[in-house]
């Protein structure tokens, strides 16, 4: 039987690390970090508690920075965001992995649309594939509070939707304490006691697969479709009109 994750992107540690085993991008979200419960877990002065985190969604791979420390590189250039390439070099502290990955497969276009908002925080736009929220500059949305960690929580767009994850500082969507879970339009984030509105706009409700309610009179449903309306009133006389002149059936 083959194997499942035949076809998985993988990430390849370099030297001096190459004896460590590859990395299988077999989810849609995996943290990096030296925190023991990132899914990658590197203990190393030079990276970050949440370093960095890897979104796959089908054939796409992005690596988005945390605010950390020492920052994450793509082919030695510093990045926020970047979406991957086969054979890419991302480096993350002093780790550097080589991403192996489909030959010629596309980038697929972000859904867009979205954007979060609080009562001391005014709208903020997401951008790209991610929204990080934290305590530290750097971050989409910056919560300030004692318990807000520097990266505390990242939304991220897949599959046609959009997922939130807690990054291990404690995160509750409305009301409930969540690892990672899909969230939609009008649900709410409580971080440290603050809440967050998040939001979709309408089209992109509908390139995610949305529905919205349909509103036409009878003008504009005339103008869009080729069957006319029928006017049952009219309809209805003139089949009275009809029935005088030919009598009723039986007479």
């Amino acid at each position: 039987m083959a194997d499942p994750r035949s076809d998985c992107p993988v990430l390849i540690p370099l030297d001096p690390h190459k004896q460590n085993p590859q990395v299988p991008l077999d989810r849609a979200a995996i943290v990096v970090g030296s925190i023991p419960g990132a899914r990658v877990h590197i203990s190393s002065k030079s990276v970050s508690r949440a370093h960095a985190i890897l979104v796959r969604d089908g054939a796409e791979v992005v690596v988005r920075d945390l605010v950390s420390r020492n920052g994450t590189f793509v082919n030695q250039e510093r990045v926020r965001e970047h979406a991957l390439k086969n054979g890419d070099v991302v480096q993350i502290g002093d780790w550097q992995f080589q991403l192996k990955a489909s030959a010629g497969a596309e980038i697929e276009r972000a859904p867009s649309g979205a954007h979060i908002e609080g009562e001391e925080i005014p709208p903020v736009e997401m951008r790209g594939r991610t929204m990080l929220i934290g305590g530290r500059e750097g971050c989409d949305v910056v919560v300030k509070g004692t318990d807000v960690g520097p990266a505390h929580a990242i939304i991220f767009s897949v599959e046609g939707g959009h997922q939130v994850r807690d990054l291990g500082w404690g995160t509750s969507l409305n009301g409930e304490q969540i690892h990672q879970q899909p969230i939609n339009d009008g649900d709410e984030l409580t971080i440290s006691g603050k809440t967050l509105v998040f939001h979709v706009e309408a089209e992109a409700l509908v390139e995610e697969g949305g529905e919205l309610p349909l509103e036409l009179d009878a003008e504009q449903v005339e103008e869009k479709v080729d069957t006319p309306v029928v006017d049952q009133e009219r309809e209805a006389e003139a089949f009275d009109d009809l029935i005088k002149e030919i009598g009723q059936p039986g007479e």
